[in-house]
């Protein structure tokens, strides 16, 4: 029950004209309304009489907490024995673990509060960049703290040395620590570690050494991925190209990427080269020319032209003339492609030095005569299979040089898994799209 006066004082009663005086009790949900000349006290029920009071305090509270600016709370760490609290440039550490930007000296505040009477040992402050020690000094004391005892220090750390000519070696999170050890009984050490991040590498991050090797590992890595996939595109092309074929013969040129193999022979007479093998080459290949360049100057044939723009060879003398080139680098394609060996037909030209419509002309030929083999074409299956764990050493760098938190090991070999996970499944899908028939001998 609350016992007051009305902050209005004397008031008129507006029925007699008298000045009266008014007194208010409230009690539970219902306050009494007592005025000096009236003999009855009048009862007004609070629950059935609707107030703006609480309405206004509660937007009152509501303003309060939008305008007041919220208070940095100091976060102490420790144990019941001791308690310890960081600032790192004014910035007190807490169990957010917010990064702090620093400058090139960083300025430690350690405030100590002994609750028992202690020893206290040693304090070791550490930096570390992506889990590697950059430093590490210990402080040995071994001084008598008594109850109650009570200290701020600021400790200045140069940072200054992690730079060179002006370029920062390290710029973005950094791990720090702060280990405090010690003891209460002899030969029971205890140890508090306060642990923070701060980012450092003032101004633009990519004039460090780490952004100059993140952006050009990027840059290597997107050419080498692109070139990858233009490989597995021509792959994928000239796949195409040889699985409409039902005899080597009938591709009549085999693309560059084809790998041809020669089957290793127990017998030296199995490794010999057959005596009618230019002829037999000559006849596979007389309908192998594809009119693209000229087989006597090199020059690039013109599409509809009956001759060439260079020489003047017609297309019939080109045929045949393409065909006995064939038969004679025949034998010298099998002296290249020794038995138990594997090369491509691009590799087997530029040994010849032909084009590479030459080798693959010489290709068809020699499967045909079933003295070579082959049964796929080749892509850059590993460069796409290992991209993934390479896309994300590069994720976690520009993450890391732009700030971002430093992830721990679990969540790298997590993601690291599911990348290689991920580009293996592509890669392989790419290979299927790539696969060809056999041909040759064995098939």
């Amino acid at each position: 029950m609350i016992l007051y006066d009305s902050p209005r004082g004397t008031i008129n009663d507006g029925v007699s004209g008298h000045n009266v005086m008014e007194t208010f009790i409230i009690t539970g949900g219902s306050y009494c309304r007592f005025q000096s000349g009236r003999a009855e006290p009048r009862w007004i029920d609070m629950m059935h009489k609707p107030s703006t009071a609480p309405l206004f305090a509660a937007m009152l509270l509501l303003t309060l907490c939008m305008v007041l600016p919220s208070s940095t709370a100091q976060t102490w760490g420790g144990d019941e024995n001791l308690s310890v609290l960081v600032e790192v440039d004014g910035a007190p550490i807490g169990p957010n673990n917010q990064t702090i930007p620093v400058s090139d000296v960083m300025e430690l505040t350690l405030c100590i509060r002994a609750n028992v009477l202690l020893t206290l040992q040693s304090i070791t402050f550490r930096l570390s960049y992506l889990g590697i020690p950059m430093m590490n000094q210990p402080n040995e004391f071994d001084i008598l703290l008594p109850a109650g005892y009570n200290s701020t220090q600021d400790i200045p750390v140069d940072l200054s040395t992690l730079s060179l000519d002006g370029i920062s070696l390290i710029s973005g999170t950094v791990e720090g620590s702060l280990a405090f050890v010690y003891n209460v009984t002899p030969y029971e050490n205890n140890t508090i570690v306060q642990r923070f991040k701060i980012a450092m590498g003032s101004g633009n991050p990519l004039y460090s050494v780490p952004g100059i090797i993140t952006v050009g590992l990027t840059a290597m890595t997107a050419i080498s991925l692109l070139l990858a996939l233009a490989q597995f595109q021509g792959g994928i092309f000239a796949a195409a190209r040889i699985r409409q074929a039902t005899r080597a013969r009938d591709v009549k040129v085999f693309p560059k990427q084809t790998v041809l193999g020669r089957k290793r022979r127990r017998r030296k007479e199995d490794q010999e080269i057959p005596a009618d093998l230019s002829e037999r080459a000559t006849e596979i290949a007389q309908d192998a020319w594809d009119g693209r360049y000229c087989p006597k100057c090199g020059k690039r044939w013109k599409r509809g032209a009956p001759t060439c723009a260079k020489c003047g060879l017609d297309m019939e003398s080109a045929r045949r003339l393409f065909a006995e080139r064939v038969g004679k680098l025949a034998p010298a394609a099998l002296e290249v492609i020794r038995p138990g060996t594997r090369m491509t037909v691009g590799e087997l030209s530029k040994k010849l030095r032909v084009r590479a419509e030459i080798g693959g002309a010489i290709a068809a030929a020699l499967l045909e005569m079933n003295l070579l083999r082959t049964r796929s074409v080749r892509v850059p299956l590993k460069k796409i299979t290992f991209s993934g764990s390479t896309i994300v050493g590069l994720y976690l760098s520009w993450s890391q040089l732009l700030g971002g938190t430093t992830p721990s090991w679990i969540y790298v070999l997590l993601l690291t898994a599911g990348a290689l996970v991920a580009t293996v499944t592509f890669a392989y899908c790419l290979r299927w799209l790539a696969r060809v028939p056999r041909f040759g001998y064995g098939e």
